[in-house]
C-alpha cells in the first residue's frame, strides 16, 4: 500500500479522475456543525497552505478511478460547496477574469467535459441513495440557486 500526503487541490486535480463512493459507505449525513468545521478549515487554507483538513483514503485500480474508503463526507461537502459557488458564478454578469477562471476550475473539478460516456461525466460518484440528488444539483435541473 502506498501512502501519499497531498494538498486537497493536488488530490482532486486531473479532469479524468473519477471518485467513487462504494455502496457499503453510509449515505451523506453531515450536519451543519460538521460543515461549519470544514468551512473553518477551508478558510484557514487560504492563509496556511499546509493546514490539515482531514484524511481521505482511497483505493485505485488504475490512475483514473478512486474508491473513497474514508473521507467521503468531507469530499461530498466540498463538492456541494463548489456546486453552490458555481451556480453563483454562472449568474454573475460582467465577470472579472479571476471569476471566469474560478468558474472554469470548479467545472473541471465537478465535470469531465471530455467524457464520451454519460456515466463518467460527473467526477464524484455518490452511492445509490445520494446519486440522484447530487446529479440534479450538478445539472441544476431544478434551478437550485
Amino acid at each position: 500500500m502506498q501512502v501519499s500526503h497531498l494538498p486537497i487541490y493536488q488530490f482532486i486535480e486531473g479532469s479524468n479522475k473519477v471518485f467513487i463512493i462504494p455502496v457499503y459507505q453510509r449515505d451523506y449525513s453531515w450536519k451543519i456543525n460538521n460543515c461549519e468545521k470544514l468551512w473553518i478549515d477551508l478558510k484557514v487554507l487560504k492563509e496556511k497552505k499546509d493546514h490539515f483538513i482531514g484524511t481521505i483514503v482511497t483505493i485505485s485500480d488504475n490512475f483514473e478511478k478512486y474508491s473513497i474508503i474514508d473521507g467521503q463526507q468531507r469530499l461530498t461537502t466540498i463538492s456541494l460547496l463548489l456546486i453552490a459557488l458555481l451556480n453563483y458564478l454562472k449568474k454573475l454578469e460582467n465577470k472579472e477574469n479571476f471569476e471566469i477562471n474560478l468558474q472554469q476550475q470548479i467545472e473541471i473539478f465537478l465535470i469531465n467535459k471530455y467524457s464520451h460516456e454519460d456515466l463518467n461525466r460527473i467526477r464524484l460518484k455518490p452511492n445509490k441513495n445520494d446519486k440522484i440528488y447530487f446529479e440534479k444539483l450538478i445539472d441544476n435541473k431544478d434551478n437550485y440557486n
